[in-house]
């Protein structure tokens, strides 16, 4: 599965925002591919730093999360995943 920033950029941001700072990753035998995709990336976050293991399924932000999603929040807007190739 290839790593997909904008997606692990939204979960961070969607984590630091919930009243609650934990995201559980799915578990069962037959996941969906959004459900394999999800634990994929928080498995990535984890490997960054970002995300550490709180219980068995849940994870939380870790303090290094906390900094890089601050320095999301300051960051200018990506322009660039709408733009054409140039010839």
């Amino acid at each position: 599965m290839e790593r997909d920033q904008a997606y692990l950029d939204h979960i961070l941001l969607l984590l630091d925002e919930q009243e609650t700072p934990f995201i559980a990753a799915a578990s069962g035998k037959a996941l969906t591919d959004e459900a394999q995709k999800r634990n994929h990336h928080i498995r990535l976050l984890c490997d960054d730093g970002l995300l550490m293991r709180d219980t068995d399924d849940t994870y939380r932000l870790t303090a290094k999360g906390h900094t890089h999603v601050r320095g999301l929040r300051e960051a200018p807007p990506r322009y660039t995943s709408g733009l054409k190739r140039l010839s």
